[in-house]
């Protein structure tokens, strides 16, 4: 109980948009990389709130989610990858 608590308070903020961008930038190369990086984070940011990801991620979902899919294959089209 305690867990879902804290999580339902957890915001969009420096401490949790920062690692997600660092894992993405994580073996990029060049500058299409780290706007495609950029793109995904905003968007996701926008579109989900932190325990929507979470839970998504927990139950293997994030992956097929429809709208995920979209911010993935928009940011792919914005950074010319």
């Amino acid at each position: 109980f305690l867990y879902s608590t804290l999580a339902f308070s957890i915001e969009w903020d420096f401490e949790t948009l920062d690692p997600v961008f660092q894992g993405c930038i994580e073996n990029s190369n060049d500058g299409a990389e780290y706007e495609y990086c950029g793109c995904y984070v905003n968007a996701l940011s926008k579109k989900f709130r932190v325990l929507e990801v979470l839970q998504l991620m927990d139950s293997g979902k994030l992956e097929s989610n429809k709208d995920f899919l979209k911010i993935v294959e928009d940011c792919v089209y914005k950074s010319g990858l």
